[in-house]
């Protein structure tokens, strides 16, 4: 990476899909490099957006030049639109990939595909092999199944090359799920992606605002703190939609979670509201009650918070800023005009 005058890392020859330099992620490359090196399998969490794709595709590209090969596996709704793409060493010709893996519509063929990516590495002198199955939730009612299998070609098959197996999702709910909390007890290591920090995330949207001539009124300070925090995709997505619409669909989210979240728990909306209100918030989850560990808990499954469930005392995070802010806004509107009724 290269080292500005402000002391920031960012790679600025590589260019992600937002059309952007790289932003630095240098612990979660180092710890992923140094992980999947010892063959092992990962569970990589994040919220929707946050950056695990252009994460690992960038890892990618820096193992292609240490003579790996890696397959990102890109699950989409309809499975028909899952795609592979493949980053081969200059020293494996590219045809002989593309003839044995070429698109992958049923994602149960993953297993088939993974021995024969094995094969191949062990017969042309590669040095490993990582296949990254990415957003593994989309495969709805069959990812245990997909998972398992997986899991036992990692640690029940000797191999003779590295082989190392890194799952993404975006979904709370498939991070507290039985089966992610089985393959931990196997051995599977979880990591979870956290937001840009802030001094890079005003760069990425002061990059992205001038690569695509875009104009906003609004301090990138305050869309930081209030709305986005170190999401580079929510960014994108208020940009593109206008912020407007981009709050008053979040907000339908927000409401429509919580009478969802209400009706399954008896947690009464207002008790909702105010604890969004006051994050983020340290939990130890050892100490507290059991509603406030509920509630949690399904808030992390409909994508409003996220925290790390392996760890007893955990800090509770809005998924978005703009959570909290609406969450206020409606305390403020609904239950301060119902007060003063009264």
């Amino acid at each position: 990476m290269n080292d500005t005058n402000n002391s920031l890392f960012i790679d600025n020859k590589y260019k992600t899909s937002a059309n952007t330099s790289f932003y630095d992620r240098s612990n979660n490359i180092d710890f992923i490099l140094n992980t999947i090196r010892g063959s092992d399998f990962i569970i990589l969490w994040g919220p929707s957006g946050i950056g695990k794709t252009e994460l690992l595709k960038y890892i990618a590209n820096i193992l292609r030049k240490s003579n790996w090969i890696t397959y990102l596996y890109q699950i989409n709704i309809p499975l028909y639109y899952s795609r592979l793409i493949i980053y081969s060493p200059t020293t494996l010709n590219g045809k002989l990939l593309l003839n044995n893996l070429l698109r992958l519509r049923n994602p149960f063929k993953i297993v088939d595909e993974i021995i024969k990516s094995v094969e191949i590495a062990r017969n042309h002198g590669v040095h490993g092999v990582l296949w990254v199955i990415d957003e593994v939730h989309n495969l709805e009612y069959n990812r245990t199944i997909l998972i398992e299998i997986i899991n036992e070609i990692i640690y029940a098959r000797p191999l003779e090359k590295p082989l190392s197996i890194i799952v993404t999702s975006g979904e709370g709910w498939f991070l507290l799920s039985n089966t992610i909390i089985e393959l931990r007890r196997r051995g599977a290591l979880q990591h979870i992606l956290n937001e840009l920090e802030r001094k890079y995330m005003l760069k990425f949207m002061d990059e992205y605002l001038n690569r695509n001539r875009y104009k906003l009124t609004i301090d990138l300070n305050y869309l930081y703190d209030y709305y986005v925090s170190g999401i580079p995709g929510a960014f994108i997505s208020l940009v593109n939609r206008g912020i407007t619409y981009w709050l008053r669909n979040l907000r339908v989210i927000l409401e429509s979670s919580i009478i969802e979240i209400y009706q399954r728990t008896n947690i009464r909306p207002r008790k909702i509201l105010e604890f969004l209100a006051n994050l983020p918030v340290v939990i130890n989850r050892l100490e507290s009650d059991r509603e406030t560990l509920i509630l949690i808990d399904k808030l992390m499954e409909y994508n409003i918070v996220y925290y790390d469930p392996e760890k007893s005392e955990t800090v509770i995070k809005p998924y978005l800023p703009a959570y909290k802010f609406i969450a206020y806004t409606i305390l403020e509107t609904r239950y301060t005009r119902a007060k003063r009724k009264l």
